[in-house]
């Protein structure tokens, strides 16, 4: 995730206001996979340490959980963005700089979910009985 976020940044610092989305892609989708391989890992370490007959319920709030996290991240950059937009101002050079902004928060609440991930529960292995 942190390599698409920082490709992501340098694609936009080189290509300037002229960026298309051909340039961006490769670097979003190196964020995407960042995610997808961190959701599935996190959700098996969480439900780990959830009791098996738990599992269900454990799993539907988890999952509420990392819906609301998520709405609650884009509202943040949302408002991030447009805070900055209204101060730069709409030109090329002023959405230029809003990204800028805009990046180094993403890259923040990263760093932070990164330093959380050190709270979580260590994974167990069932016993065999």
């Amino acid at each position: 995730m942190a390599l698409g976020l920082g490709a992501f940044a340098l694609t936009l610092h080189l290509a300037g206001t002229e960026v298309t989305i051909r340039q961006t892609a490769p670097a979003l989708i190196v964020a995407g996979l960042g995610i997808g391989l961190v959701i599935g890992p996190f959700f098996d370490t969480v439900l780990s340490a959830v009791e098996p007959h738990e599992t269900g319920s454990a799993s539907g709030t988890l999952t509420a959980a990392q819906q609301l996290g998520s709405a609650l991240g884009s509202a943040a950059l949302g408002t991030v963005f447009y805070s900055a937009l209204a101060d730069q101002g709409t030109t090329p050079p002023g959405y230029a700089h809003t990204m800028q902004i805009t990046l180094g928060a993403g890259a923040g609440l990263l760093a932070l979910a990164f330093l959380a991930s050190f709270l979580l529960p260590r994974p167990t292995h069932p016993h065999e009985h």
